[in-house]
């Protein structure tokens, strides 16, 4: 998950981004079809087909969405897994995919087989997409806590979790009555169809104090967000996981990215809301000025050596590497109002942070 969003970010084009279609929509798409043994260059489609299989799923009226993109984004799904199926079956990978085949061998058949890789897609595409969305939402309408949760990255648990209380994508569930009976004064028939309302749930201050504050330590947090007994989401763990480290690694690589345009009012229906685009200005440069985050941890080394003997040696190899690949020695020192504060490898945004020192010791070497 890590190096799929690493690459992710790295793919910003610009210093103005939409973090919705540039960031949440692609990072549960490739986790997901990397999960299910999807080679690389076909992730990109899996995006795509989520989102015509969206317009159908989260679609208050759905007789009046067309239905031909959806029948063949369906139908291109289809021929899709019914190949990969057909590879774990001869030549098994060990993915997430080869579990579902051989467990299920001579129980399922080819389009139930077809029917659950399309529920992992959906599934763990995009309701995470949403809940990234909505998250980011939050954290450009709060900038306080932006900044708190980038400077508490342990907090990421917890602050996950409170995101889904107040900006989960689904808003309620559709369920048929079972049995006649009364609930809360009111008279259910068997066969109605009814909503259950998670976003009350998640709101109901009998369970959460002051439940309209957004509050990334609550704890306990028992909402909704995921369902219940039964029903409980499938991919609970990996959304949380997903979400977490997606986060950290945009708030700590682009930590005084700010909003290149307002924030969109809400979209939304009975089941679910989201808020997009969401275009940011990232700000590289500031970020270049005072980052010490290193991309290659081959450049890493000198960062534990104070000594000037070891400094140089770190220099050296610094300087080796740039030979090597023809990228270059070194750029100038970086200076922050006219202090040495760290070194800099040309063509990279890796920077070794050093104090004052220890900067003349690398511009007299």
């Amino acid at each position: 998950v890590r190096a799929i969003v690493e690459s992710v970010l790295d793919d910003f084009d610009g210093d103005v981004v939409d973090l919705s279609s540039a960031f949440a929509r692609p990072i549960p798409a490739f986790v997901i079809a990397a999960l299910m043994g999807v080679d690389a260059a076909d992730r990109q489609r899996f995006t795509g087909w989520s989102d015509k299989l969206t317009k159908l799923v989260f679609a208050a009226s759905p007789g009046q969405v067309d239905e031909g993109p959806v029948t063949r984004a369906t139908e291109e799904i289809r021929e899709f897994f019914s190949a990969l199926i057909e590879r774990e079956q001869n030549d098994p990978t060990g993915s997430l995919l080869t579990a579902i085949v051989q467990h299920h061998a001579g129980t399922l058949s080819q389009m139930e087989l077809v029917g659950a890789c399309m529920l992992l897609l959906f599934g763990g595409h995009e309701t995470t997409t949403t809940l990234l969305t909505n998250a980011l939402a939050i954290l450009f309408e709060h900038p306080d806590l932006r900044e708190w949760l980038r400077e508490h990255p342990e907090q990421g648990e917890s602050a996950f979790e409170e995101f889904m209380r107040v900006g989960g994508p689904a808003r309620s569930m559709a369920r048929k009555v079972g049995v006649n009976h009364t609930r809360c004064g009111m008279e259910l028939k068997a066969g109605q169809s009814i909503f259950l309302a998670i976003a009350s749930a998640n709101h109901d201050p009998a369970v959460f104090t002051d439940p309209a504050t957004i509050d990334l330590t609550r704890n306990p947090n028992p909402h909704m967000g995921f369902g219940w007994g039964l029903h409980y989401c499938l991919g609970a763990n990996l959304a949380r996981m997903e979400a977490r480290v997606a986060l950290d690694l945009l708030l700590h690589r682009f930590p005084d990215m700010e909003l290149a345009k307002p924030l969109p009012k809400v979209r939304a229906s009975a089941m679910g809301f989201g808020r997009r685009p969401i275009e940011v200005r990232l700000n590289r440069s500031s970020v270049a000025r005072r980052s010490y985050r290193a991309a290659d941890a081959s450049a890493w080394f000198g960062l534990a050596c104070c000594a000037s003997e070891l400094l140089t040696r770190a220099i050296r190899s610094v300087t080796r590497y740039g030979w090597r690949t023809g990228e270059g020695v070194l750029a100038a020192v970086v200076t922050g109002s006219g202090t040495p504060v760290g070194l800099r490898i040309r063509n990279s945004d890796t920077t070794m942070a050093v104090d004052e020192k220890q900067a003349a010791t690398m511009n007299a070497t």
